[in-house]
Formats: C-alpha cells, structure tokens, sequence
C-alpha cells in the first residue's frame, strides 16, 4: 500500500460528515463528537439521547452526533447500540438516519455489513453511493468501488476525487490518471482535492508535462493562490527533477506552512543540492518555523548526501523529542557515509530507550554488520528481528542473508534462505552474490537455475552475478547459456550495455584459451 503525501487530503480520508453534514447545515454538539470526552466514553446510549432531548436538540442531530463519535473512537459496539435503539423508536426511516448508519458501520470496519444496509436503502442519493464508495476506497477494495461507481447516475466531485485517491491509495497510478481525464470530460468542477491527488500522481509518474498541464489548469480555476495546491506544486517539480520550477513555485506563494519549506528541503536533499537544503533549512528556522518529524527526517538527508553528518549530529542531539523518522534518518545517514561503528551505537541507543524499531532501522543495522563485518552483532540483530517479526519481511530477511554471506557464513544464509515464506528476486539474487562473493560458483549458477524454474524473473544484478561465476569457474557453455538469457529477456538495452558487454567479455577470453 502506498502513502500519501502528507500536503495532499484525499477524499477517501474525509471524516464521514464532509459530505453528509454540510448539506444538512448542521453544526455538531461538542457533547458527544470529542472522542476524548468522558461523557461520551462514559454515557450509555439512551443517557445521550436523554440528555440531547433536555437541550430541545432534535433528535437526528443527537444522533449523528453519537455515531460521529463512535466513528472517531472506532466504537462498533456502541453504534450498534444506537442503530437498535433507531429500531425500538422507529426514528430510522429517514435517509440521513440510513447514510449515518452506513457510514459508522463503514469506518469501523464492518464494510460486510455497511454493505448491506446500503443495500437495503429505499431510496439512494448522491451521499449514499459516496459513503460506499469511499469505504471501499479507503480499505482498498478498489474493484467493489469500482464496480458501484460505474452504476452511479449521478456523480459529484466527491465521488470522482473517491475512486481518485483510492487508485493512488492502492498505487495504480495509471488508473488515477485515466479517471482525473475522465472527470475533465464531464466538465465536473475540481477542487483542491481533486487537483492535489492528481499532481501527487504526477509526481509519482514522473510526468513532468502532464504536471504543468494541470499547473495551468488550476491558474484558470483561480486556485493558484491555495496553500495546498502551492505545497503540492513544489513537490510535483521537485520529484519531477526540476528543482529550480520548484523554487520559482516556492517563492511565489503568497503563503506558506512548514509542508511548503518541508517539500523544497525533501526535494533539495533528494536531487543531491544538499547546500541548498541546509541554507533553506536555517532561513525556514529564521522565519520561526518549528521543524516537523519529517523536515528533521530531510535535513539529515542533506546532511548525509553533504557528508556532514556532524552537522546532523548536532541538530539530532538537542531535539527535545526524537520520533523514529528521526532516528532512522540518522541511521541511514551513518550508514551512507560508511560510519558503520556509529549506526550500531545508534542502534544500541535506540533500544535502550525502548522505542518501537521497524523494518528501517533493522536494515541499518544490518548493512552495517555487514559492511564492517560484524557477525556477533548482527546475530543478536537477527536474534531482535524474529522477536518483533520483522523476519517475515522479505527485504529484511534478504539483508540478514546478505550479512551473513559477506561474513562468510555460508550455512546461516541458506538456512534464513530455504525457510523464507517469500523469495523474490532480490532474496534469490542476494544468494547468488553470496555464493560468487565466497568462490561458491557452482552453486550460484545451480542456484540461477532453481531461480528461473521457480519462475522469479532476474534483473540486471541477478545476472551480473551469474556472468561472475562463469568467468569464476572459466565454464564456457554456462556463459553461453547465461548470455544467450541476457539477448532473451532484453537486458541488451542501452541502459545495460555494462551487463552485455561483461557478457561479451567473458565469452571472448573463453574462446581465446580454446
């Protein structure tokens, strides 16, 4: 599952009464709409509606605003209760009373059941088929999403921007794109949030063109001037590798929040203009922005790709609170820069706080008893790793392979390797470098072999790896063979000319021993 950008609202994460509420002009009651309220959390059902009545509130508002807070505290239980009490009253007839229903049962997680009280509504309007569609979307079953979708006769923007967000949620970014021309065609009216999702798609795609295409679309629409629409410009131009539209955008915003100094840093340090980064990252600290996780997380990336990383030391040490993006933003940057021995007193520093480790900060740790090599530390790293069962990851088990093959412990490595759940190219090619790294040439091109009957498809490292062995064990026919798959596959592009010519090499030297 993809992320979204943390400038972009997507329309699928929009609190259900978005677009529910709005049109009823309906203002919610604090009492019940806090999650954190005691009174709410305390209160049984029939005292909320008791004490609504005794306000003169009427009495669909006492109850949109119960379910609002059994959505915000994820409380199926007590919507449950409140659908039943609707039942004994019989004050459940109304369509707003059946678009509040399905959409508590909806973000709590009971899409089954939303699903058929959906269906068992008289009389459907446009809120109806959204709340729907929107559950869908957000927990990715973008197929029944699309399917109702399609059966919509009449369609607003949130139900566009809907199956938008969730095409990006579920990183079918092509999809997205088809839907956004789509929406154009029905000459729908689009909104920051259509028009956000869809740059996010852009950048995603690398597609610069169709970014300013929609850049020109939204100075027509008069929004050039939207804060959301100005962060979302500056991260489409950046990640676009055009760095220097990103700045012009930048600068000419009327507004800006810290996501707008945050993006050109991210974008900065990305493209390498680490300079650039740190001077922006002290002007945004001059103009009294108070830097997030994430702006932390992209100075240091500057940092690390300047190879200043006392410079990021310096910062990271009087953070009053150090999140985990911090933490693993250091860590990458050690490892980056070949500090091995700080990573792992970084790693060992992060335990003793007791913070929550992820897949991340495991990798650092690894590649850097890897690197040095240190088997007695990444065993107890590994050791950490099947604790939190982080084991199940293949790009973790993969770099545990790796360490253990780079410190030269053949039988560890295929022992992680046979017992993987998963093996995808990059587990079976680390493997196959293994067994070259230690002289095992044999069994690397045994293992290529194992590799294409299982049906994982190799990449250019991959076969890097299998030519090595070849040219290890001077074994013209498997070089032969190995070639010939490179010509078949099509990894004689351009772009793997290194590869071929390797490939060309080997066989050349072959026949001039013959």
């Amino acid at each position: 599952m993809k992320k979204f950008n943390s400038f972009t609202f997507m329309s699928n994460n929009f609190r259900f009464n978005s677009f529910i509420y709005k049109s009823n002009n309906f203002r919610f009651n604090s009492f019940t709409s806090n999650p954190n309220d005691f009174r709410f959390n305390s209160f049984s059902v029939n005292k909320i509606f008791r004490a609504f009545a005794s306000q003169n509130q009427p009495y669909q508002n006492a109850f949109s605003s119960l379910l609002q807070g059994c959505i915000d505290t994820k409380d199926l239980e007590r919507g449950k209760q409140a659908h039943s009490h609707l039942i004994k009253t019989g004050f459940g007839q109304s369509i707003f009373i059946w678009n509040c229903l399905v959409a508590m049962y909806a973000n709590c997680g009971n899409l089954k059941y939303a699903r058929e009280l959906f269906d068992k509504i008289p009389k459907r309007n446009v809120y109806s088929w959204n709340i729907i569609i929107s559950a869908y979307a957000k927990w990715d079953a973008m197929e029944l999403a699309r399917e109702l979708f399609d059966k919509m006769s009449e369609r607003d923007c949130v139900s566009w921007n809907a199956m938008i967000s969730g095409y990006i949620q579920c990183g079918d970014y092509h999809e997205a794109l088809e839907l956004f021309r789509q929406m154009q065609g029905e000459t729908m009216k689009l909104t920051q949030f259509s028009f956000a999702s869809i740059l996010s798609v852009c950048a995603e795609l690398l597609t610069p063109k169709q970014g300013k295409q929609v850049h020109a679309c939204i100075i027509k629409s008069g929004l050039d001037s939207n804060i959301i629409l100005g962060n979302a410009l500056v991260d489409m131009y950046a990640k676009c590798d055009n760095i220097e539209n990103a700045r012009k955008m930048f600068d000419i915003m009327c507004e800006r929040d810290l996501v707008s100094w945050t993006v050109l840093i991210s974008g900065y340090a990305r493209h390498g203009h680490c300079n650039e980064a740190l001077d922006l990252f002290a002007e945004m600290e001059l103009a009294s922005f108070k830097p997030s996780e994430i702006t932390y997380a992209s100075y240091f990336s500057a940092c690390a790709e300047c190879g200043s990383m006392e410079n990021a030391s310096h910062v990271f040490d009087r953070l009053q609170e150090r999140t985990l993006v911090s933490w693993n933003a250091m860590l990458t940057g050690y490892l980056q820069n070949k500090h091995f021995a700080e990573v792992m007193r970084l790693f060992c520093q992060m335990q003793r706080v007791d913070i929550e480790l992820d897949h991340i900060s495991f990798l650092g740790a690894v590649g850097a008893s890897a690197s040095l090599p240190a088997v007695d530390f990444g065993k107890q790293v590994h050791s950490h790793i099947i604790k939190t069962g982080f084991e199940a990851n293949v790009f973790v088990s993969s770099a545990i392979v790796d360490m253990y093959m780079k410190c030269n412990r053949i039988w560890d490595a295929q022992q992680l390797f046979e017992k993987m759940h998963i093996q995808n190219t990059v587990s079976w090619t680390t493997m196959i470098a293994g067994y070259v790294q230690n002289g095992f040439g044999e069994e690397a091109l045994k293992l290529f072999c194992e590799m294409q009957q299982a049906g994982v498809k190799p990449d250019e490292v991959t076969f890097t790896g299998v030519v090595n062995a070849c040219a290890n064990l001077a074994g013209l026919e498997n070089g032969k063979q190995v070639h010939a798959h490179i010509v078949k596959t099509g990894f004689e592009g351009m772009h793997n000319m290194g590869l071929l010519s390797k490939s060309l090499n080997f066989l050349n030297k072959c026949f001039e021993k013959l």
